[in-house]
Formats: structure tokens, sequence, C-alpha cells
């Protein structure tokens, strides 16, 4: 825009010498309009000599921030605390429908680094119960108890809320750390699918 305005001012100036130069040197009065038609053409061919020359500026390479989901993939992440073992699961295979039903598993901490729930209340032991889409038909969360320290293992209890449709589901536990992650979205760990049927 500035640099339009300069232009302009510049080439109204060049207009003026030149119809100063006209009277000189015809010695008499040039008419308006011939003054008016220098002046518009003198802008039109600065204007297309400026859109010739002058380049748009490059546009800057877009920058991807380092804790963006699509510069770090969430499995590439390493955090010490995301490491477990769930094994030994104790469920029973079949199950009334309607009926609440409870389960175990063994939960073993093979981070260095000691959970506490108490201290921290947001990690738990998590379920998602799945139908035979594989769609997540429920959620529910088991305290972990008091200090877990590295090395540790402990049986882990938990219920699946009463399911009313009969079919084939599958409930699979896995550490938690609410608001942040589920232990096998990171560290490649595995959480442990166990299978039943409600009939």
């Amino acid at each position: 825009m500035v640099e339009s305005l300069l232009l302009l001012v510049a080439l109204a100036v060049a207009a003026a010498v030149i119809y100063w130069i006209s009277m000189r040197m015809l010695l008499r009065p040039v008419h308006p309009a011939v003054f008016t038609g220098t002046v518009v053409v003198a802008f039109l061919i600065g204007w297309l000599v400026r859109g010739l020359t002058v380049q748009p500026p490059k546009a800057a390479p877009a920058v991807v921030a380092a804790n963006t989901p699509a510069a770090v993939p969430t499995r590439s992440v390493v955090w010490p605390l995301f490491h477990d073992r769930v094994s030994d699961g104790r469920f029973p295979p079949r199950i009334r429908a309607g009926s609440a039903v409870f389960g175990s598993v063994m939960v073993e901490n093979r981070s260095a680094v000691d959970w506490n729930p108490h201290g921290n209340p947001t990690l738990m032991l998590g379920l998602k119960v799945s139908d035979a889409a594989g769609h997540v038909i429920a959620q529910g969360r088991s305290d972990l108890g008091p200090s877990f320290p590295p090395g540790t293992k402990r049986r882990i209890k938990f219920h699946v809320d009463p399911i009313a449709a009969p079919g084939d589901y599958t409930v699979t536990l896995d550490p938690i750390l609410e608001s942040v992650a589920w232990f096998a979205d990171v560290n490649h760990n595995k959480p442990l699918p166990l299978k039943f049927t409600v009939f």
C-alpha cells in the first residue's frame, strides 16, 4: 500500500515536470485533456513495470510443534511411568444376562517409578467392554491400592456391569492415567483381553 502511494506521488511529480517542459517548449498551455492522459498513461506504465519486477514474498514453511500428535505418534513416546504387565486374568467365560460379575487380574509394575494412586488418584486399572463387532459399550475403573513400587505384583479386582443382550463380548484390562493415556497406547504395552459370553 505504501509503495503504491509513493509510486503515485512520483508519477504525479513527473507529469507536472512534463507539463512545465511542454509549456516552455511550445510557448503555450497544454490542453488539460492531454495533461490528464499523460498522467494516466504514466501511472499505468509504472504499475505494469512494478507488477513485473516485484515478486510476491514466499510463504514460510509450516512448522509442526514437536509435541503435536502429527509430529510425535503416541506409540513412539517413551514415558518411564508406562511399563506394566497385566496377566493371569480370572473371569467367568459365561455370564447370565443382567448379572454383574467380578473378576481379577495380576498387575505388575515394570517401570522405574512408584505408582501411587493416593498421591496421584488418576492412575488406575481401566477396563473396556466391547461387543463382537468391536464396539466399546462400557468402561470401568479399579483402584490399584496404596504405594505400588517398581517390581511389585498385585492382584486387582474389577467388575463388569450387567449386560442385557446375549452375545459374545470382550473385557480388556489395562492401566490408565486419566486424561493422559492408556498404558497400551505408549511404550508398546499389551493389554489383557478376556472373552466371555452372555446368555
